[in-house]
């Protein structure tokens, strides 16, 4: 846990400093730029795009498991956490709506895993849950504060595939997320974009059945699953659309 927060207090760093420098050249650049403030938000923000980023990601995951009847009847609970470094691809059309409003779709795929190795008492054995190959469609929207500076919020459906190791199956986990960012233009099609993101899969059970070693007991295993990300990333813009600059 320490080290996810070294790393995300990085990514905090890293894009901050990033953002901070970007709006200082940018600032330099357009002072003298007459241009409405809406006409240069409309201009920079608006249009499809792709991007790429790199990120930490943590799966924060309530594990239970009941046993009835056998030799071993009983109960066991655990709060999990696995961590990994994630990669996201992601395509996306942006519009800009009244005053410095934008609103926009996107679709992204997240690479990487997140697991979290344990031992269950009963039977005794090594278990692991494994979380990848995530896809998300969403919207988003945001306020351009500047020509050079969107912060936004997002929200969609996101599907996540976990893999419960040691003979247990692969289930995929249908949830939602809602995230929040700051997008900053380093470049006249280039930005620079740090998010975080929440995504909710809800309760899910992994197995049923006679579980082994324990007298012949009715085992259920549920599972109620959570995914914090932070990500860091470039953006580039394919529909750009930007007036002439009066001072060239």
């Amino acid at each position: 846990m320490t080290r996810l927060i070294q790393v995300l207090a990085g990514l905090a760093v890293l894009g901050w400093a990033g953002a901070a420098s970007a709006d200082g050249i940018n600032t330099r650049r357009a002072a003298p730029v007459d241009l409405p403030a809406a006409d240069c938000c409309q201009a920079r923000w608006g249009g499809l795009y792709i991007g790429a980023s790199v990120g930490v990601g943590m799966a924060d995951t309530d594990f239970s498991e009941v046993r009835t009847g056998g030799g071993t009847p009983g109960s066991s609970s655990y709060d999990l956490s696995g961590t990994g470094i994630t990669g996201t691809v992601a395509v996306g059309y942006d519009r800009q709506l009244h005053g410095n409003m934008v609103a926009g779709v996107f679709v992204d795929y997240t690479f990487g895993e997140l697991d979290a190795s344990f031992t269950l008492p009963v039977p005794v054995q090594q278990v692991s849950l494994v979380y990848d190959d995530t896809w998300a469609v969403g919207a988003r929207l945001g306020l351009a504060r500047s020509c050079c500076t969107l912060w936004y919020a997002t929200a969609g459906y996101t599907r996540t595939t976990v893999n419960f190791g040691d003979g247990f199956r692969k289930e995929d986990l249908d949830g939602y997320f809602l995230g929040v960012g700051v997008e900053q233009q380093i470049r006249d099609r280039l930005t620079l974009k740090l998010e975080y993101r929440f995504s909710d899969y809800g309760e899910t059970t992994l197995f049923t059945g006679t579980g082994s070693g324990c007298g012949g007991c009715s085992q259920r295993i549920d599972i109620d699953s959570q995914v914090h990300a932070v990500r860091l990333g470039l953006t580039y813009k394919l529909d750009f659309h930007r007036e002439p600059d009066p001072m060239k």
